[in-house]
């Protein structure tokens, strides 16, 4: 599969439905930082290393976005085994995607961030997403040092200022990465979604989306292209709305699966309420 081995996750949580997180270029699992705290007392969070971040293993050359999905699944299937709401942010999200396609009786919902829909033949939406020209040759030349500028991307200039902002990306940087890993996987990102990639996701769907993200129009096409979604939308946030906006991001997720069944409302409520 193009890794150099099982990725690397934590678990917290022992109850409730599985809540599986999936970090966005070039961060880690420390990304889901509040949403493991939140979310652990009405379920089991299992959240995962991508190839060459943290603390999972580097990939190879050749990458496929299929290959990331399907070791993600391996990961899920050793934290707990059984179905699980898939939670992903930017490349997370188009993990999410894949996984939803390859084990479609194990995804139960999908709650995707900055991952948006590129389709072909519409202006708007080329198959060309223009991410890997962006930041490869960065990462060539620079190596891991390119990644403090990457980091800032996901954000708006307001939350950049912040003391916190540089702690967090000091924490994520401490813990580690591979760069030529980072390579591979902005190159699998940048493969055109396969044929029915959409149209193959059955389960129920939300999109969380910042509204100063750049990739908002793509989002908002994204929830016109699966059948089963619904898009929520979080002012002011960047492309990391659940850092930046933790207590609305996590108020969307509780009654998204609180609508759709997956968790009791008395987990729900306590939920929304601690963002008041």
């Amino acid at each position: 599969m193009h890794i150099g081995g099982r990725l690397y996750w934590e678990r917290v949580g022992r109850d409730g439905p599985t809540l599986v997180f999936l970090h966005p270029l070039p961060h880690d699992l420390t990304c889901w930082t509040f949403q493991l705290a939140h979310f652990a007392r009405w379920a089991t969070c299992v959240a995962i290393d991508l190839p060459g971040l943290g603390r999972s293993p580097a990939s190879q050359r050749g990458l496929a976005m299929s290959d990331v999905a399907a070791a993600c699944w391996n990961a899920v299937d050793e934290a707990r085994r059984g179905p699980a709401v898939i939670v992903g942010l930017s490349v997370g999200a188009v993990t999410a995607k894949h996984m939803a396609n390859q084990r479609p009786e194990q995804a139960r919902a999908l709650v995707l961030t900055g991952g948006g829909y590129y389709g072909a033949g519409r202006p708007s939406f080329p198959v060309t997403k223009g991410i890997a020209p962006r930041h490869v040759p960065r990462y060539r030349s620079a190596g891991l040092a390119y990644r403090r500028e990457h980091f800032a991307r996901n954000f708006t200039n307001a939350f950049r200022a912040s003391v916190f902002y540089r702690y967090l990306v000091d924490v994520a940087i401490e813990r580690g990465g591979d760069a030529e890993s980072i390579v591979n996987l902005l190159l699998a990102l940048e493969e055109p979604d396969p044929p029915g990639l959409h149209a193959g996701i059955r389960a129920p769907t939300m999109i969380v989306c910042g509204s100063a993200d750049r990739s908002r129009p793509a989002q908002e096409e994204l929830a016109r292209q699966i059948a089963d979604a619904e898009i929520r939308v979080i002012d002011g946030a960047g492309h990391c709305a659940n850092l930046e906006r933790p207590w609305d991001y996590d108020r969307h997720v509780a009654e998204f699966l609180r609508s759709r069944g997956l968790i009791a409302a008395e987990a729900a409520r306590a939920l929304v309420a601690a963002g008041r």
